[in-house]
């Protein structure tokens, strides 16, 4: 098993017997419960053995440990490899050595902020910082920010480190490209040019397609970049320019994604009878909408909606659920649109029934549905041996009376059969 405090490296052994009973104690409750140093009396906070097993629990016990304890290196070193941020509790010059620098931002790339300026230019420490947690970036010299080699492991490691990066270094394509490729929020961090760069845009958009909500006015207006993002997600048409809101091919591909974005199509494509359809056919509730209003009572585009979903005919007015013609164009599409036949009449029409036989003959598990059971009373005399066989109360006798009626239709042997 690999030590908790860096693999090779070790303390020599506490040695408990030789110590009084309060040393004892307060090393077993440091190994078992991580208590903290300050409740300890002074003379606990100074001894090696108790410090030792507190840090190497929580590096972070070092704060209450007695000041010979914090200058320590080998104290400071077990605690920052537990913890590297416990590297600002190290004595005034600790955070000034080497070693112990670099175990703590292998460990936690911030600690990078409590090491000492001159550790702060290390082209090694930085880089394992950085390495670690890309927003260490900020902590580093500036002379380190300026090399792009530091600047891209941050931003491979954590996109939004290129925030922290010089200005001249937010312009370089190889350096955007990676950061928004890891986070595609930083974009909002690359310099105004390479934001308007289709190439870095579509990264950052492929990376998170929500990104979308930030790119500029111009990427907005882009056609390449609007048909990705609504691609991808359908309800950010809304957030697309007013030019793309109105782009056929834009509000097909969103409404593909999702037929709600139909609702964020620009007025006179809300109009469009093939862009209303699409939507229909993806989701025939959005028949509710307001901009469908001045369409529910006209039978032609009523019609127009059932045969491209048939389910379409719930949210049709009760005038034309009673359409037969509706009714039945529904039914073609959709076999379990007769289930909103609002009118007897209609589902009682022959050719209506013939189709829902048709669909129950090669799929007789439907024969149970809630779809089917709502009409079984309604199928005609003719097509019932024994006029009593259907009872409304008495759901085997619906499911018998189905399957009946299934059975003479599939031996009828007539693909215009009537009752």
């Amino acid at each position: 098993m690999i030590s908790p405090y860096g693999e090779g490296f070790t303390l020599p052994p506490c040695s408990i017997d030789s110590v009084d009973r309060r040393v004892s104690d307060a090393i077993n409750r440091a190994t078992q419960y991580g208590f903290s140093l300050d409740s300890l009396d002074e003379d606990l906070k100074n001894n090696i053995d108790v410090v030792r097993a507190a840090v190497m629990h929580n590096g972070l016990a070092l704060e209450h440990a007695s000041l010979e304890m914090k200058n320590h290196v080998d104290i400071v070193l077990a605690a920052v490899r537990q913890n590297g941020l416990a590297l600002r509790y190290g004595g005034l010059f600790i955070n000034t050595n080497e070693a112990i620098v670099l175990a703590a931002v292998r460990q936690n790339g911030l600690a990078l902020q409590h090491a000492s300026s001159g550790r702060k230019n290390s082209e090694e420490i930085v880089l394992a910082a950085v390495s670690q947690n890309g927003l260490a970036l900020q902590y580093a010299d500036l002379r380190k920010k300026n090399k792009k080699f530091i600047v891209l492991a941050a931003v491979r490691q954590n996109g939004l480190a290129l925030e922290h990066a010089p200005v001249f270094m937010r312009d370089d394509e190889e350096i955007v490209l990676a950061a928004v490729s890891q986070n595609g929020h930083a974009l909002k961090h690359a310099s105004l040019y390479k934001q308007s760069m289709e190439k870095i845009v579509l990264a950052a958009l492929t990376q998170n397609t929500w990104v979308f909500y930030e790119v500029s006015r111009d990427m907005k207006n882009t056609l390449a970049i609007v048909l990705f993002a609504v691609s991808r997600y359908g309800k950010l048409l809304g957030y697309a320019s007013p030019e793309m809101k109105k782009n056929p091919a834009v509000v097909l591909a969103a409404i593909e994604q999702n037929a709600r974005a139909f609702l964020d199509a620009d007025g006179d494509l809300q109009n469009n009878e093939e862009i209303c359809l699409a939507a229909i056919k993806k989701d025939p509730s959005i028949l509710r909408e307001p901009p469908f209003d001045h369409k529910a009572e006209d039978k032609g585009f009523v019609l127009a909606a059932v045969r491209a979903n048939g389910l379409a005919l719930e949210f049709a007015s009760y005038t034309m659920r009673e359409d037969t013609d509706i009714v039945l164009a529904a039914v073609k599409q959709n076999a379990k649109a007769i289930y909103h036949a609002r009118h007897v009449s209609t589902q009682t029409d022959s050719e209506v029934l013939e189709v829902c036989l048709k669909y129950l003959a090669l799929n007789p598990h439907e024969i149970d549905s809630r779809y089917f059971k709502a009409i079984a009373g309604h199928i005609p005399m003719v097509l019932r041996e024994d006029p009593y066989e259907y009872d409304s109360e008495d759901e085997y006798a619906t499911r018998f009376a189905w399957i009946g009626a299934v059975a003479r239709f599939q031996n009828s042997g007539s693909e215009s059969y009537k009752p």
